[in-house]
């Protein structure tokens, strides 16, 4: 049986970024309150801005599935199922603010594995992002440049290949806090 699940992820106490379909992050700030997040946080949330595919410059948001900020605050990340890629922002950490840098497209650059990207994590120190699709049944390694947000395929394992079992429709990955272990949910 086939299942799935959602993770909400709110990148300080007092914004919280929505990806729907095409559209990236209207990013919502809360105003208000500095020391306790609101009672009513729906009621104190305002639209601060909003990034589309094709539009600016901006590439890599069709069918935006998932996205994760890196640890120390300064990037955004967006898992693009349609794309077949993964776009990476600037992030000011102080307003939230998202600036596009670029994007790492399965078929470019030698990478292969994101047919499908799904889902993202990074490593605890920042050093590298992974990505699961469903499609290509993988999990695909970058590294991470900390100083400009930049991407560096390493490598892919795939679902069938080298004894590998268990990434057929790859939906979601976690990593433990401590780095450790990698933890992907497929559809088998």
């Amino acid at each position: 049986m086939a299942g799935s699940f959602m993770r909400l992820f709110l990148p300080s106490r007092f914004c919280l970024w929505v990806v729907l379909s095409t559209i990236v992050v209207p990013s919502l700030r809360v105003s208000g309150q500095e020391e306790d997040p609101p009672s009513e946080p729906l009621e104190k949330l305002v639209f601060v801005d909003a990034h589309f595919d094709e539009v600016g410059g901006v590439d890599g948001l069709d069918g935006s599935y998932d996205m994760v900020i890196s640890p120390d605050g300064e990037y955004l990340y967006v898992a693009s199922m349609n794309d077949d890629a993964i776009a990476v922002f600037d992030r000011n950490p102080a307003t939230g603010e998202l600036a596009f840098i670029s994007r790492s497209k399965n078929g470019e650059g030698g990478i292969d594995g994101l047919n499908g990207a799904r889902s993202l994590d990074i490593s605890p120190n920042g050093a590298f992002l992974y990505a699961v699709s469903m499609f290509d049944d993988a999990l695909v390694t970058f590294s991470r440049n900390p100083s400009t947000g930049g991407l560096t395929f390493l490598g892919r394992i795939k679902d069938g290949e080298a004894g590998v079992d268990g990434l057929d429709g790859a939906r979601s990955i976690a990593i433990s806090p401590d780095g450790l272990n990698l933890y992907v949910a497929g559809w088998d």
